[in-house]
């Protein structure tokens, strides 16, 4: 009797800390408070002044709100104060009655979202993203229906396959990012037509069978996956197609099928991401919205509300290849779930400096940590573990990529977002994944779960 093995996966820690568990922005603080406080003392201020500075310091760093420290909600916030001082959490296009002349006109994202044109090359719609230097094409991507129920070494070569491909583009030089899209949304395609233009009208049978169709659509759930490529935009719009074949030839040599989405396709796309519509756009339509309003805790485009998460935290244990399996199979009715991630490759010379720097400063940490009389905790011990086996897997051949995942929730009220919320962090708890709610960001996580590989929605 033989015992296969089963392939299993671990991730890297991202909290992002640089030294005794503190990220960067909590860092400068405590340096800047325990400087504040030593000028204070210097320049004759009473005692209790300056323990309050340093007491008001520490407090801001070390009390978590939110899984965040409180000082890193300080930019968010008064983002957010600013921007309804201003009326910029309101946004509202150009009224639909105005007149225009009856001239094409290119379609365009809203500033809020890029201000990307959709451009034609041999059929294929592209986006031409001038802000951030780059073009992007979207392939409509399709697998295997039965990955769940395959066998875990059938689905360890599948994944395998993915991840060879991955290497493969990481190592093309034209390819600037990666964004993977999953979405699941409520069915709105007729299944029903072909046989509606077919079958003789009156038929008993055929009217029986249209209702049954319609009660099962109106249950189903729709599934799409997308890859978006931003290719250097110094190469022009004519190579993007040839970029795209390129990386479809690689994708159906790990068996996954792509065709890119041409001018028409793309728009609807974007379209059904911002208000859910999916509507067709015409030569004088705009792919934005109509009105935006932004809040603390969702925004609004149009009749439709939304709400993101940022993956602050990917399991930490080894893993088998269906392990997210629970939150892509999630499906509240009458809610749209995206889950996007974004890989952006990093040069080979620049990740082994990055190992390099990784390694010392874990080593630091410890030394530190040791010296002060700081207990050691799993998390600190696994980053050091990563730390030290990160070049290792870079000089066996491994590259490294930049990764950012957001998962978003659209819905069409506010009840619904709640109640889609709460069972899409459910499923995300039950694949052990760490989501943070993006409050004061929500337009951000919105504009990052559209194809735009763009997670930050700054220029680059």
């Amino acid at each position: 009797m033989t015992t296969e093995t089963v392939s299993r996966y671990r991730f890297p820690g991202v909290d992002g800390a640089w030294w005794l568990g503190l990220r960067p922005l909590p860092l400068i603080v405590a340096a800047a408070d325990v400087t504040a406080t030593v000028l204070a003392l210097y320049v004759g201020a009473p005692l209790p002044v300056g323990l309050l500075i340093l007491m008001v310091g520490a407090a801001a760093v070390l009390i978590p709100v939110g899984d965040r420290a409180s000082v890193e909600w300080a930019p968010v916030a008064v983002r957010t104060f600013v921007a309804r001082l201003s009326g910029a959490h309101r946004w509202r296009a150009t009224s639909a009655l105005q007149p225009r002349r009856p001239v094409a006109t290119v379609l365009r994202l809203p500033a809020s979202f890029g201000h990307q044109r959709v451009v034609v090359a041999d059929g294929v719609g592209i986006l031409d993203d001038a802000r951030a230097g780059t073009l992007v094409g979207v392939l409509g991507v399709a697998g295997t229906d039965r990955f769940g129920l395959c066998e875990p070494s059938e689905q360890a070569r599948l994944l395998d396959g993915w991840g060879s491909a991955l290497a493969a583009l990481a190592a093309d030089s034209r390819i600037a990012r990666l964004q993977w899209m999953e979405r699941a949304a409520p069915e709105d395609r007729d299944a029903s037509a072909w046989m509606r233009e077919r079958a003789a009208s009156g038929d008993p049978g055929v009217a029986g069978y249209l209702e049954l169709v319609k009660e099962l659509t109106a249950q189903s759930t729709r599934h799409d996956v997308w890859l978006a490529i931003a290719v250097d935009g110094t190469a022009g719009v004519d190579a993007v197609p040839d970029t795209l074949a390129d990386v479809t030839a690689r994708l159906l040599a790990a068996q996954l099928v792509a065709r890119p989405l041409d001018a028409v396709e793309l728009p609807e796309l974007l379209r059904r991401g911002i208000d859910g519509s999916g509507g067709g756009c015409g030569p004088t339509q705009s792919l934005g919205p109509v009105s935006t309003v932004e809040s603390w805790e969702q925004v609004r485009t149009d009749d439709c509300w939304h709400r993101g998460y940022a993956v602050t935290g990917w399991p930490r244990l080894p893993l088998t290849a269906g392990w997210l399996e629970p939150l892509l199979l999630s499906a509240p009715p009458d809610v749209a779930r995206t889950v996007s991630v974004h890989l952006q490759p990093v040069a080979a010379a620049e990740a082994m400096r990055r190992a390099r720097s990784a390694r010392s400063r874990a080593r630091l940490d410890a030394v530190d940590r040791a010296r002060l009389g700081l207990v050691d905790s799993a998390r600190v011990n696994a980053d050091a573990a990563e730390a030290a086996a990160a070049e290792e897997e870079l000089v066996a051949g491994y590259r490294l990529h930049r990764v950012c995942g957001v998962v978003t929730v659209s819905a069409p009220s506010a009840t619904a977002l709640d109640e889609g919320c709460r069972a899409v962090r459910t499923a995300a708890h039950t694949a052990r994944l760490e989501l943070r709610p993006l409050h004061g960001q929500h337009a951000l996580a919105l504009r990052a779960a559209l194809p735009l590989c763009r997670a930050d929605g700054r220029d680059r």
